[in-house]
Parts: structure tokens; sequence; C-alpha cells
């Protein structure tokens, strides 16, 4: 009897030997012990463990998401990589469809995994290789659905919003519950910018690659002046550039060498979208713009994509949008562009800044309350020069030491010995036709005490480039804004604000409801009748921005040395 249940003692002491000798040894729970090994001992900023370097980009997040899992790896299981894993490269593959790079994800590496990891590699690897390679799909998967969603520019001076955003959303939730189920890509398709703005520059973007597969479009040399009537062998080229961009030429139309009228018809949209003075005419400038190649386009298509994955997702239908780069401002009223005017913004020693706020109120008749800054860089020297300079321009003195606001008489002020760094007055200029902000101005309080106004100098209008301000945003025809702006209603008449404005009379004018104020630098975007248009980076933001893409792809937030295969 004894015998017995010695020998069913040690057989049931031999299955639970072999049942944890089991467990033990399955692959997902050595490996699970590797990655607790690296999040513990925080070896995912490690450079010490072995040969093969790659950048693990968001390493927090990665933490996040192993912790929802227990820290069991999240692409593979005892019998090789899952289904996510090819889900993931088929989505890093098509990336650039967004204006983002396949290789800022750890693509190269993904692709050569998939390539190599066969059934007879996979049982071949050791768990510190498996969960080397569970880490860097993970951060591939982190760090392409962050930047998809928030830009790829992690910059806060400017990609503002970036870490604000990235906090409120549930990120960590959505994307463990997506690479689980394998909703990958329905969860990218939620989180891509969903405006009409970023989906038709997408769609833009596909074109020029098009373009670019076969080749881009021909030379034109700037020495060639076209005008209508004229003939010449390179008029074809002229042609076919243009016809890569809309498709509507017939093979007539390409081979034809006379510059005719539906050819200037095209050119003169050409240069409209390219803002360009609309003349129908090839010239040296035509041509420079020409011959931007499509490779150029195409980052210059991506930039502004990136540009709009800072900003909210939705925008409100009733907004106004500036286009700093367009010297264009838009009033969009149900989502409806209702107004469309020219605009003046800053120079680009004092540029106009980019952000978002709110428009509350107008002011009839303002007055300027000078800045320091250009009391004592501008009106200062002005003043030193031409004693009569304040009185002309009717500028009142103030000193900053006296609180009950009683002007000072300019004669009382030594101007000749005043030097910037004594000035301790301030200046303002009286309401009228002669007053830098004209007759009204558009409040949206923000900190950088930026507004639209109106302007005396209209003739600054005529402009191709305008950057002439100090960094506030004078806009044409701002009355027609003020009216639609205003209640529809008998008491903001035409007459009655026509009557408030030449009476000189300050009045500030509260708004029934706040506007959204989008202040943007677009050098690209598409308009209202589906053109794509280009436009000069007249404050060299675009180069920055290549700058910082390019350092955001060649940093490494995190060295991540994965064991060698």
């Amino acid at each position: 009897m004894s015998r017995t249940i010695f020998i069913v003692f040690i057989s049931l002491a031999a299955v639970f030997t072999l049942r944890y000798w089991s467990d033990n040894n399955r692959i997902t729970e050595q490996v699970k012990k590797k990655i607790t090994r690296r999040m513990e001992e925080g070896m995912l900023d490690s450079m010490s463990i072995t040969r093969t370097l790659e950048c693990m980009h968001m390493p927090s997040f990665v933490q996040q998401l192993y912790s929802k899992n227990k820290n069991y790896p999240l692409w593979l299981n005892d019998n090789g990589l899952l289904p996510q894993a090819d889900s993931l490269y088929n989505l890093l593959k098509k990336c650039d469809e967004d204006g983002l790079t396949a290789d800022s994800y750890h693509f190269s590496f993904i692709q050569n995994t998939l390539a190599t990891l066969n059934k007879n590699a996979f049982n071949t690897m050791h768990a510190q290789q498996l969960a080397d390679i569970d880490l860097i799909f993970t951060d591939a998967w982190l760090s392409y659905s962050t930047d998809l969603a928030l830009g790829s520019v992690h910059d806060s001076a400017y990609n503002v919003y970036r870490s604000n955003r990235l906090s409120a959303m549930a990120l960590p939730d959505e994307l463990y519950t997506a690479q689980q189920s394998n909703y990958l890509s329905l969860l990218a398709l939620r989180l891509r910018p969903s405006n009409k703005m970023y989906l038709e520059l997408r769609r833009k973007l596909a074109i020029y690659r098009a373009i670019q597969a076969k080749g881009g479009w021909e030379y034109f040399p700037d020495y060639y002046c076209f005008k209508p009537g004229e003939q010449s062998a390179m008029i074809p080229v002229l042609r076919e550039h243009l016809a890569s961009l809309d498709n509507t030429h017939t093979a007539s139309d390409l081979s034809s060498m006379v510059y005719d009228r539906k050819l200037e018809r095209e050119m003169k949209r050409f240069q409209a979208n390219n803002g360009l003075e609309a003349t129908g005419m090839v010239n040296a400038a035509t041509a420079k713009v020409l011959n931007v190649s499509v490779d150029e386009r195409i980052m210059q298509i991506a930039l502004n994509m990136e540009r709009l994955r800072w900003l909210p997702t939705e925008w409100a239908a009733d907004r106004i949008v500036v286009n700093i780069a367009d010297f264009s401002m838009k009033l969009y009223q149900h989502d409806t562009l209702c107004f469309h005017t020219r605009a003046i913004v800053g120079q680009p020693y004092r540029q106009t800044p980019v952000f978002s706020a709110s428009l509350t109120y107008m002011v009839l008749n303002p007055y300027w309350e000078i800045p320091a800054r250009i009391a004592k860089e501008e009106i200062l020297p002005a003043q030193k020069k031409d004693a009569a300079y304040l009185d002309k321009h009717h500028i009142r003195v103030y000193s900053v030491h006296d609180n009950e606001g009683i002007a000072l008489d300019p004669d009382s002020i030594d101007w000749k010995h005043l030097k910037p760094e004594n000035f301790h007055y301030y200046l303002r200029q009286e309401p009228g036709p002669w007053n830098a902000l004209g007759r009204i101005k558009f409040m949206f309080p923000n900190k950088f005490n930026v507004y639209m106004h109106d302007t005396p100098e209209q003739a600054l209008f005529t402009k191709t480039i305008r950057t002439f301000s100090h960094g506030c945003i004078r806009i044409e025809n701002p009355m027609q804004l003020a009216h639609l702006l205003l209640p529809d209603d008998s008491l903001w008449t035409s007459s009655r604000i026509n009557d408030i404005i030449e009476q000189e009379m300050t009045l500030i004018v509260s708004l029934p409801r706040k506007v959204p104020v989008y202040i943007t630098y677009m050098t690209s975007w598409v308009d209202e009748e589906g053109h794509l248009q280009f436009r000069k980076d007249v404050y060299g933001q675009d180069k920055i921005m290549r700058t910082l893409i390019e350092d955001e792809r060649n940093s490494c937030r995190s060295p991540f040395i994965m064991a060698s295969w």
C-alpha cells in the first residue's frame, strides 16, 4: 500500500514539475522575463548590451503599453510573429502618403525581420533577441501613430500644442486596444487629421508622387520669354509641364508650338496658383517657378501637411484664417468662404507669429498705443530729425510715471540728448485718418499682442510681397469684415458705423459670439476651387522645418542596443 502511495506521489510530482518546467520554458514566458528586465533596469536607455543600434523614440510610452500587457510580448507568441506585425509593416510602407518617412519608424529593421524570421529562424533565436524585436515593433507603432496624429516635429517652440494634446489624448489605451485586436489601420485612419485642407493636400501629394515616378518635368530655360501669338520649339515643353498638373490637354495641344490664347489662360492660372502676377506672359520669374523640381514640391506639400498636424483636427465652422505666406485673410461662415481679402504681415525681422485665438471685440476709431520698442527704435530717431514729427502725426507723449494720463508738451523734452535706455515715456497716436491702425481694429487677445486692423497705407496692398508691418495684420476692406461679423439688425447699420467713424469717436463693439482666429503659415494648400497653391517661403520657415524634421529623424532619444542575431 505504501509503495502504491509513493508511486502516485512521485507521478504527481513529475507531472507538476514537467508543467512548471514547460510553462517557464514557453517562448512568451522567456521573452516576458527579458522585457521585464529591460524595464526594471532601465535598459531601454542602455548602450552596453550588444551590437545593433536602434533608437527608441518613445521609451516611456513603450513601458506604458507593456505594463497593460503585463510585459508579455505584443507582436509574437510561441509560434512566431503575429498578423499584427504584417499589419504594421503595411502601414509603414504607405506612410509616405501622409508625408512621413518610413525609415523614421524602424522600417528597414521591420522589413528585414519579416523577410528573415521564418519558423526555423524563429526557433533558433534566443529570448533576448525576440524581446528586442518586440520592443522595436512597439516603438515603431507608437512613434508612427503619435506623429501621424500630432506631428513629427517635437520642438515646442514650433509644435506648440503637441505636449498638451498628447497628454489630453488616451493614446496608450487606444494604441494597445488596436494592437491587440489588429485594428492598426482603422486607428491610423482615425488619428489622421480629418479636416478638408489636410485630406486635399494628401490627394495632391499622391499626384505629385506619380509625376515623380515618371521622371518629373523638363527644365525650362529662363532666357525664354513668351507672349500670345509667338512660336517656339520650347512651347511644347511648357505645355507638357502644365499638362502634367491638370491632365486636360489633348495630343494636338501638346505638340503645338504656338503660344495661343488657351495656353495664355493656363499660364495665368499657373502664375496665380504660385503667387505670381498673373500676366499670362512667360518671363524669368515664371521660368524660375516652373523649374522648381517635383522633389521640392513634394517636400513642400509634406511640410504643410506637417503644419496641419500641429493644429486642431477639426476647425470651427465659423472662423477667420490668416495665411501669412499668402498675405491673405479669409472669413468662413458655416464652413463656407464668404469673405477673402488681402493682408499685410510682419517684416522678416518682426514676423507675425503662428497661433490661434478668439476674436471677441472690435474698436472703431482706435488709438494706437505705440509699443515701447517702436517708440525707441523708430519714433525717437524721427523726432530727433524733425522736431514737429509728433505733432504732424498726432502723437501724444505721456510719462510712464504719471498715472493721471496727462499729455506732456513735446517741446519740454530734450529730444536731442534723449537715448533709448532713458526713454521713460509712452506714446499714443490719436484716432483719425492719419492713425496707423486706420479706422478699425479687430481684437483677439493673445500673448503676442497681435491683432488685425485697417491702415491708411492702402497702396501697399498692390504689392505682391506684403511684409511691411511690425507683426500685426493689416487687412484690406476691413469695414466689409466688420459688417459680416456684426448682427444683422438695425443697431449696426452702415450709416451708423460711418457716423461713428466720421465723428472720430472711439467705440468698443463686443461681438455676440466669439469667432476662432487661426494665424497660419502655409506655403502650400488646396483652394476652394481645388487648385493646388504654392507660395514663396518669405520667413524661411520651410527651411527651418526641414532641419527640425531631419534632426528628429537623426536624433536618438533613447539609444537602444539590441541583442545581436
